[in-house]
């Protein structure tokens, strides 16, 4: 029977975990990276006159947080950071992604009316319902066999002996 040097052993499990960990810290990253530029391939670009924000506007603002975390536990956030730059006296969308992307009811925040200019034509409104436009999700869902094939790669490679 051979036998087993235990601090060998040992130096090489922590070792594979170290390498471990900081594949999945790649991969958390690298996962977000791929669904922000799947999703800004959804993003509607709208048509100047016809938005309260110049054209690709939402999709140049997805952007990536992260990942952070540790112990091989990490996230990474992916969306939208664009805010409406509507400038009439009823205030502004704060999240315009969020709007876009699930719909929903703008109404006024200081004033009784929104007010906003499309096609260069002044109008105001007790309130807009704007439809569902995703962009995010179908983003997300087209990314998950990418990432699974990167996450399934980044893991082999640290197992093998590198990340």
């Amino acid at each position: 029977m051979a036998k087993v040097n235990v601090d060998r052993t040992v130096a090489a499990l922590l070792a594979l975990d170290g390498r471990i960990d900081e594949a999945t810290k790649q991969i958390a990253g690298d996962a977000a990276g791929v669904v922000r530029d799947m999703s800004a391939l959804y993003a509607r670009s709208g048509s100047p006159g016809n938005s309260t924000n110049p054209p690709g506007d939402l999709k140049r603002s997805i952007d990536v947080e992260g990942p952070v975390g540790g112990d091989g536990v990490y996230m990474a956030r992916v969306g939208p950071t664009v805010e409406s730059m509507n400038p009439g006296p009823g205030g502004s969308i704060r999240n315009y992604g969020r709007i876009q992307e699930l719909g929903g009811v703008i109404t006024p925040r200081v004033s009784q009316r929104l007010a906003f200019t499309i096609y260069g034509e002044f109008r105001t409104a007790m309130f807009v319902v704007r439809p569902p436009r995703p962009y995010m999700k179908p983003g997300r869902e087209q990314s998950l066999p990418h990432i699974e094939e990167l996450a399934s790669s980044e893991i082999a490679k640290a197992i093998a002996g590198g990340v």
